[in-house]
């Protein structure tokens, strides 16, 4: 994997843990938050089991 790519992998995951973040802060349900923010609730909740798995890993 080249360096821009590497850096393009961090910041969607960087932008990923920001949203997780606020979505999880917020007194919204996971499904309402996700369709306020025009995102599918089932890839909200893959990015989210990819984002814990990682993070114990």
């Amino acid at each position: 994997m080249d360096q821009i790519t590497k850096v393009k992998k961090r910041l969607k995951q960087e932008q990923w843990k920001a949203l997780i973040k606020e979505c999880q802060s917020g007194k919204m349900t996971v499904s309402s938050w996700c369709k306020a923010n025009g995102i599918c609730e089932q890839t909200y909740h893959s990015v989210v089991v990819k984002h814990f798995c990682n993070s114990m890993t």
